[in-house]
């Protein structure tokens, strides 16, 4: 399949706490120059060619770190089902044959769950769901056009397993892929109310932290949050999670009657153990219930009005239904402060400021009609923009910033003429990101809801691409890093970088900015910095936003290399030890013997 981008480039992301549901995140931004993991592989695999559809090519041979495929007892290196299935056409795509072993026995594993997606570029494809048959045999069907796959495994008492291949940088999609499962570490506990009473059907979420600068590996036993309900004896319990993340897991329960409960972090063995032994409990808050009712601008009842108190996405948020008489009755909210939201269809939402109390009195929301909000987007030359999503923002605003953002989702589209209208919109002033192929995201605009139309321009991408070469020699360097970044807004001074990684393999690279680099103001172009083993970093000149296609070659400089050498307390050479180099003033977060998180406090 044709690359998408040239010389291609896995992402990396190290900075990044994907937290529960996808919503809470914690950002660090990693400031790692060099982490050396000494780490055992957690997988041997075999890949054969991708499958193609005629007249699609094949995906070409793949990466060093394969090893030959264990052949079950009685197993014949042929199977007539796998080759069958790769020689036969899949319609407008090409096909992955997953066979899913068990790493001790070497036999198949039935009856897994596999989670698939795949991006083209930048572009996210979506997401389906596939599962292994009984002689642990799982077909995967994607579009020929796709750079990047991702793949997730689930099955009780193996670890989840996560799969990653790329035809940029480092290696190319393959055609068959052996994944050997490894034996998942148990864990599990209790959950209490706030009188120490089990609770039943309570929800226990886990995630991890990201993975440590060296072990950006295309199999890890990374997984996507994990779940699960408590008996009638209040215990949960998980056997899912590989024995590498034991130890960088962290989890809360949940149940609609009561409060969150305080965060589960590793930070000694003796919470390993908590866990390992069925020991760890999670105490569930006291909560209230919120009551009042809904009407119009008459005095009408509203039936069927939806109230969420909290915010879309908090594990607290809490909601209910109107009745016939507009009344509502909502249980099971946190105390404190919190925002009380009120929707239904044929009104714009309204959203009051509450505190959830004994003391707390009925709550009278009143919706209106609203305003309509009207936009039209269009490019640097006028154009009309199809298919831009608009998108609103409802997240809380930065503390002391008293604003009461709607709690809604709301996701538009322009037309053909690159026209949005929102009939019902709540009135005063709202922000957006607007979002199209081949444009800027116009990172966050606001917008009022006052009938008028109001025009957004959006900017088109920059990509800029080049080779990477020895100052000294001309030579191409094939293997190297880039990082890309920004000036910091007006009345700071410097640059700022992401903490995504970009790995190249070819000498070449090419990047799309298809993100406005806003930080409290708008975007001063870019810049990119670019690193290679025995070589000094190089950083590009400032690139502006309007430069549109650029072209822009590279020369790194050789520096002196630097020997470390790690001595046991008895003086001997220490084998297998983590060496990190990092920048000043940053936070370096110690884990049950390994380095775990590391967090650039500035610089």
């Amino acid at each position: 399949a044709k690359q998408a981008v040239k010389g291609g480039a896995a992402a990396v992301t190290t900075g990044f706490w994907a937290a529960r549901h996808g919503v809470k995140m914690a950002f660090g931004l990693a400031a790692v120059i060099a982490l050396l993991v000494v780490l055992p592989m957690v997988f041997s695999s075999s890949q054969k060619k991708a499958v193609p559809v005629a007249p699609v090519k094949t995906n070409g041979p793949v990466k060093a770190e394969v090893a030959p495929p264990v052949m079950a007892p009685g197993e014949s290196a042929a199977k007539p089902k796998v080759a069958a299935a790769i020689e036969a056409a899949v319609e407008g795509g090409l096909k992955l044959i997953l066979k899913l072993t068990d790493r001790r026995t070497g036999k198949p594993v039935s009856g897994v769950k596999v989670d698939f997606s795949s991006w083209t570029g930048s572009k996210f494809n979506g997401r389906k769901e596939f599962s292994g048959d009984d002689a642990g045999i799982c077909e995967v069907t994607y579009a020929p056009t796709a750079t990047k796959v991702v793949l997730g495994t689930e099955r009780e008492r193996y670890a989840d397993t996560r799969i990653e291949f790329t035809t940029a940088g480092r290696g190319q999609i393959p055609g068959e892929f052996v994944v050997r499962l490894d034996a998942a570490a148990w864990i599990g506990g209790l959950v209490l109310d706030p009188d120490d009473h089990p609770v039943a059907g309570a929800r226990v979420g886990w995630n991890h932290s990201p993975a440590l600068q060296g072990e950006e590996r295309s199999v890890t036993h990374q997984f996507n949050y994990i779940e699960v309900v408590t008996g009638a004896d209040g215990r949960w319990q998980v056997n899912r999670i590989g024995e590498d993340l034991i130890d960088r897991i962290y989890g809360s329960a949940y149940h609609q009657d009561y409060a969150e409960s305080s965060e589960y972090m590793c930070h000694s063995s003796e919470d390993v153990r908590r866990l390992r032994d069925g020991a760890e409990v999670f105490h569930l808050g006291r909560s209230l219930a919120i009551g009042g009712d809904v009407k119009d601008a008459k005095g009408r009842a509203i039936e069927g009005a939806e109230v969420l108190v909290g915010r879309v996405g908090s594990p607290n948020r809490r909601v209910g239904k109107g009745l016939s008489d507009g009344t509502f009755l909502v249980k099971g909210c946190k105390l404190g402060a919190e925002v009380l939201t009120a929707t239904a269809p044929g009104f714009a939402s309204s959203i009051i400021a509450i505190e959830v109390s004994s003391n707390s009195p009925p709550y009278h929301m009143v919706l209106t009609a609203g305003k309509t909000l009207r936009l039209r987007v269009v490019g640097p030359i006028g154009e009309p923009v199809p298919d831009a999503k608009v998108i609103l923002d409802i997240f809380a605003p930065r503390p002391g910033q008293e604003l009461l953002l709607p709690q809604i989702k709301f996701n538009g589209l322009t037309g053909e003429d690159g026209r949005m209208v929102w009939p019902h919109a709540p009135e005063g002033e709202l922000k957006f990101v607007i979002k199209a192929d081949h444009y800027m995201s116009s990172g966050f605009v606001v917008v009022p809801a006052d009938e008028q139309e109001h025009l957004i321009t959006l900017r088109p991408t920059v990509v800029v691409s080049g080779m990477v070469r020895d100052e000294a020699t001309g030579r191409v360097i094939p293997n190297f890093m880039m990082l890309t970044g920004a000036p910091w807004p007006e009345g700071k001074t410097g640059k700022r970088f992401q903490s995504d990684d970009l790995y190249f393999s070819k000498g070449e690279y090419e990047y799309t900015f298809d993100t406005a680099r806003q930080v409290m103001g708008p975007s001063q172009g870019y810049y990119l910095r670019f690193e290679a083993d025995g070589y000094e970093t190089a950083e590009s000149r400032l690139i502006g936003p309007e430069e549109g296609k650029v072209r822009l070659d590279i020369t790194l400089k050789r520096e002196p290399v630097t020997l470390v050498t790690v001595f046991s307390p008895q003086g001997q050479p220490l084998q297998g030890a983590e060496v990190s180099v990092i920048k000043f003033q940053t936070h370096l977060r110690k884990g049950i013997g390994q380095l775990d998180t590391l967090e650039t406090l500035g610089g």
